[in-house]
C-alpha cells in the first residue's frame, strides 16, 4: 500500500514539472529565443516571458526534489521487503536509517531552495536586482548534485551483499 502511494505521489509530481514546462512553451517563454532587453533597464525591469521561465525553474527545481526523495524513499521500502525475512534487525534498523537520511535530505534541499531568497520568495522571479539580493544557487545546485549521487551510491550499494542471503531455488533444465 505504501509503494502504492510513493508511486502515486511521483507520478503526480513529475507530471506537475511537465505541466509547468508545457504551459511555460505554451506562452513562449521556454523554448523559444530570449526576448532582448534594453540594457539600460535590465537590473530593474523584466518581460512577462522571462518572469514565467524564472517561476518555473523555480518550481521545477523544487519539485525535483521532492520527487528525487519519492523516488529514492520507494527504493528503500522496495529492500525492507525484499530483505524482510532471513536478515538481522540490524539491516532493518540499517534501512531505516538509510531511509531517514533520504526524508531528512529532501527536506533540506527542498527547505534550502525555498529560502534562498529569504522572506521574499518572490525575488527569484522578480527583477535581476531583486535577484541578486538572494543567496547564490550555485553552492545549493552542487551540494545538491554532489549529494545525490552519494545517496545514489548508498542505494545502490547497500543490497549487493545481502544479494547472496536470498535463497532462489532454481530449475535445472538441460
Amino acid at each position: 500500500m505504501l509503494g502504492l502511494i510513493f508511486s502515486s505521489s511521483v507520478q503526480l509530481v513529475v507530471f506537475g514539472m511537465a505541466g509547468a514546462i508545457l504551459a511555460g512553451t505554451a506562452v513562449k517563454s521556454l523554448g523559444y529565443p530570449t526576448p532582448e532587453q534594453d540594457p539600460a533597464t535590465e537590473l530593474t525591469t523584466t518581460s512577462y516571458r522571462a518572469t514565467v521561465a524564472r517561476k518555473i525553474y523555480f518550481i521545477v527545481n523544487l519539485m525535483q526534489i521532492v520527487a528525487l526523495s519519492f523516488i529514492k524513499s520507494s527504493c528503500v521500502l522496495f529492500y525492507r521487503r525484499v530483505f524482510r525475512t532471513g536478515v538481522s534487525k540490524a539491516i532493518d534498523r540499517s534501512l531505516l536509517a538509510l531511509l531517514a537520511i533520504i526524508v531528512l535530505w529532501g527536506v533540506a534541499f527542498f527547505i534550502t531552495f525555498l529560502s534562498l531568497c529569504g522572506s521574499h520568495v518572490d525575488y527569484a522571479w522578480s527583477t535581476v536586482a531583486n535577484e541578486l539580493k538572494c543567496a547564490s544557487t550555485t553552492m545549493a545546485d552542487q551540494a545538491l548534485s554532489i549529494s545525490d549521487v552519494i545517496t545514489d551510491l548508498m542505494i545502490l550499494i547497500f543490497p549487493m551483499p545481502l544479494v547472496t542471503i536470498i535463497d532462489i531455488y532454481r530449475t535445472e533444465s538441460y
